[in-house]
């Protein structure tokens, strides 16, 4: 629009001095109309007919009064003309500017996208470096890992999360994984003695002893696993601040323990009692008046039923009944509110629990419960992890 107003005005101009030159000199009542109407296209915003008009006024004969007019006409119209070049000028040169500035923007945001994606890739790559990491470790139940680190020149153990983050401090001279019944066994040279504790995995420490006699009225804890028992040794029975008794055997070396004694209630601060491979075949009904109890291990014994005063362990946490001679779910395991781990595994089980669903026990054709049953079983204890 810009082009076609100036050479209109140089349109104008030369129009003008050649109509000087050849034009009659149009008569005074004409020269009034024509004036009149590029007055009117001026005032209409017509620019080019305004402009036109002018030309033609060129060759009146005006008396002064309309030479006034027409001189203001003229200069109004030009003034109107070099205003909307102005216009056009301005407007033009924002739109540069608004160009200008979104391909500043789109070459920032290109820039930031392209930092982005690299960022991801670095941090997906660094995530994957770092699960490769994790899976190289041993996690207790998915949570706590052994790890060490150098102090003074000597390696210290402990135990981190899948964070990374130290959980038990990593001061020990040598530890043991976790074990099933959520115990590691550390040892710690302190003033030239070595001690030896049970660590749960709150990273609390039990000082304990590996004999009867090592006993003292502050002993907690006492380890006799892999120790050859003929009998449950009553000894114990002595100790009632015990809190925690691990009298596992072994596969190869079983003890030959049968069953245990009725003043097994006498130990009311037991919290952890492990029997694996004793050769049990029966439990006394007093065994539900340890009411502190929190892990009970009888993996690989010979028990065909579990008494119901089991049901009295309210604070029991972690049951193994694994490798045994069930064929029913203790009924009154449902009661058992803060059970997280249940182990059924190696059991000749052959029915659901009838107290559970709208219908009766089934026995599945290959002795195992089927999905269905195991989901029911699951849940009236939804916050157990059980395995079959």
């Amino acid at each position: 629009m810009e082009t076609s107003l100036i050479a209109c005005r140089r349109l104008a101009l030369l129009f003008i001095s050649l109509w000087i030159l050849v034009a009659p000199l149009l008569a005074q009542s004409d020269c009034e109309t024509l004036l009149g109407e590029a007055e009117y296209a001026y005032e209409q915003g017509a620019m080019k007919e305004a402009l036109i008009g002018l030309q033609y006024l060129e060759t009146c004969d005006f008396d002064n009064k309309l030479l006034v007019e027409r001189q203001s006409l003229h200069l109004r119209i030009f003034e109107a003309v070099d205003e909307q070049i102005e216009a056009i000028n301005a407007a033009k040169e924002l739109l540069e500017t608004q160009q200008r500035i979104a391909k500043e923007q789109a070459e920032a945001e290109a820039l930031a996208k392209e930092k982005m994606t690299a960022a991801l890739a670095k941090a997906t790559a660094e995530n994957e470096h770092k699960q490769k990491i994790i899976d190289a470790f041993h996690f207790h139940r998915g949570n706590l890992a052994l790890a060490s680190r150098k102090q003074g020149g000597t390696d210290k153990y402990g135990f981190i999360n899948k964070e990374g983050d130290t959980v038990i401090e990593l001061k020990y001279d040598h530890i043991q994984h976790f074990d099933s019944n959520g115990f590691a066994i550390a040892h710690l040279v302190k003033d030239g003695k070595e001690r030896t504790y049970l660590l749960d995995e709150m990273g609390t420490e039990y000082p304990v002893v590996q004999t009867i006699e090592a006993i003292t009225p502050t002993t907690k804890a006492i380890d006799l696993r892999g120790v050859l028992l003929k009998k449950f040794p009553t000894a114990l029975l002595e100790h009632p601040q015990l809190e925690i008794v691990l009298l596992d055997g072994t596969k190869d070396r079983p003890n030959d323990i049968k069953s245990l004694p009725k003043g097994i209630n006498t130990l009311r601060k037991l919290k952890t009692l492990s029997l694996e491979n004793c050769q049990l075949n029966e439990l006394p009904t007093e065994i539900g008046k340890l009411k502190k109890m929190e892990v009970l291990n009888l993996k690989s014994n010979s028990l065909s039923s579990i008494p119901s005063e089991i049901k009295q362990l309210k604070q029991l946490k972690n049951l193994n009944l694994a490798l045994n001679s069930l064929s029913i779910i203790p009924t009154e395991l449902q009661q058992l509110k803060k059970l997280e781990h249940l182990n059924l595994q190696g059991n000749s089980l052959k029915n659901l629990l009838p107290q559970i669903g709208q219908h009766d026990a089934v026995v599945s054709s290959d002795s195992h419960f089927s999905e269905v049953e195991k989901q029911n079983l699951r849940s009236i204890l939804p916050q157990c992890e059980i395995l079959f």
